[in-house]
């Protein structure tokens, strides 16, 4: 698309135009430009929704204890395909990795969210007749620091905005 949008003259040189780029602009592609694109786009401001964050107390233990985890103590609650091997705690520098501070941190995050909603509503274990309605109205008392930050959410479900951590970075060719 920037590549396209410098062809068209949207994205240009002389004056230069300076763009605020979504996380959907990657490092990837930005490194797959054309150098003449590069350098109109170089300036540019780039904003990422990031997940877990060193200042994140809760993170920085987790990504600590991580070479400690071993699969036997995870493999007998996964079925056979989910089996996973000691490489995956030995082998991978959790906090070096993207997919880790991105994807895993807000996908911890849910998990923990939801199995605390569950807890809310069925405290001893058994389920109401409506259960789905109060696990959706309860949301709102839920609020815990998770692997990215504080995680809180508003009577619509969505997390407060408050409580989301931003990344701004400059583009350079």
């Amino acid at each position: 698309v920037l590549e396209e949008a410098y062809q068209r003259g949207v994205i240009r040189s002389m004056p230069q135009s300076l763009w605020i780029l979504s996380d959907a602009a990657r490092t990837q592609y930005l490194e797959d430009l054309s150098e003449k694109a590069m350098r109109a786009v170089s300036g540019s401001m780039r904003v990422t929704a990031t997940g877990a964050d060193e200042s994140n107390a809760v993170w920085r233990k987790f990504v600590e204890r991580w070479p400690s985890f071993e699969a036997k103590d995870f493999n007998p609650h996964l079925p056979d395909y989910w089996q996973v091997n000691n490489t995956l705690f030995k082998g991978f520098d959790f906090n070096s990795s993207a997919i880790a501070r991105e994807t895993a941190a807000f996908t911890f995050d849910a998990v923990a969210a939801a199995a605390l909603l569950a807890c809310a509503v069925a405290p001893n274990g058994s389920l109401p007749m409506n259960f789905g309605e109060e696990f959706i109205r309860t949301k709102e008392n839920i609020d815990f620091v998770g692997l990215s930050g504080r995680v809180i959410f508003d009577k619509n479900g969505d997390r407060l905005i408050s409580s989301a951590h931003y990344m701004l970075a400059n583009v350079l060719r």
